[in-house]
């Protein structure tokens, strides 16, 4: 049985399912989206050569039922979560015990249509259209995995394979998903210039720095959301990008196993790094 939950930017909800006082009739646009082929073409070659497939932005369509005594109020309900001015909001999907998400904006904002088919004393149909800039539904859950801290001796830039000194396990982190996804990593001190290395691809992510007890700084690899920012203990955010290493790389975790490691030229046991992700989807 299909459900969804619709949420704006200040929180505000709306419930769409089998049950009054809102029907869900049809929701459209979770399975494929429309693909983007990039190609080229070189001087006196037949065809073209492919270099990439871009999945365009996702568009839902839903159309609904208002099914109460209290249509007008519910019409006004509507239209006030579903502002288009509030910006992002996040849709929660639910079919069966699968549950996903994925942030959207209002394309089309709710339209009442007239007419006795439509429209009556306790009942009123209901449609909009939702538009999500990233197309890839999301597990609701975040996978969170610890990195322990590692004393040993490296240089960079890092020639793999290499002798990282004294290092413990590397840990495998699974991405069950359809495709490559963004990782958020906390850093917490005391570490001296610590550095999270994917072994699986040959990528690193290095801190120029020391962290003292307490500090920690947070790392975002999502394209177009990037960051860097020193947590201090009062809670105060500083940018800190400036202290990233020129040859790190804001990797994402590739489909399947990922081989991960933490190590750092000193610290402490109370040191270490936690590498958090959502599992993206093309469709359901």
């Amino acid at each position: 049985m299909e459900k969804v939950i619709i949420t704006n930017s200040l929180g505000e909800s709306l419930t769409f399912s089998h049950k009054p006082p809102l029907l869900l009739k049809s929701i459209d646009g979770t399975g494929s989206t429309e693909v983007s082929v990039q190609m080229q073409k070189s001087p006196y070659q037949d065809g073209q050569s492919y270099v990439d497939s871009l999945l365009e932005p996702r568009v839902i369509p839903i159309t609904a039922e208002i099914k109460s005594k209290d249509v007008y109020k519910l019409r006004s309900t509507i239209s006030k979560v579903l502002n288009p001015k509030l910006g992002v909001g996040t849709l929660t999907y639910f079919r069966g015990t699968d549950v996903k998400e994925i942030p959207f904006v209002v394309e089309q904002p709710p339209s009442f249509p007239s007419g006795t088919d439509n429209k009556g004393r306790t009942f009123q149909l209901v449609l909009f259209t939702l538009i999500c800039p990233n197309p890839y539904w999301l597990d609701i859950d975040q996978i969170t995995e610890p990195l322990i801290a590692w004393i040993g001796e490296f240089k960079f830039p890092l020639s793999l394979p290499t002798t990282m000194g004294r290092k413990g396990d590397s840990v495998t982190m699974i991405n069950k998903g359809d495709v490559p996804t963004p990782v958020f990593i906390t850093f917490n001190g005391p570490s001296d210039s610590p550095v999270v290395i994917n072994h699986t691809t040959g990528e690193f992510i290095k801190i120029n720095r020391q962290l003292g007890d307490g500090e920690k700084i947070e790392i975002n690899t999502q394209f177009g959301n990037k960051k860097v920012e020193i947590v201090r203990q009062n809670g105060e955010r500083i940018n800190a990008f400036n202290w990233i290493d020129l040859d790190s790389t804001f990797f994402q975790l590739q489909v399947g196993a990922n081989e991960l490691e933490y190590t750092a030229l000193s610290g402490t046991i109370n040191a270490n790094v936690q590498v958090s992700w959502k599992n993206r989807y093309i469709g359901l």
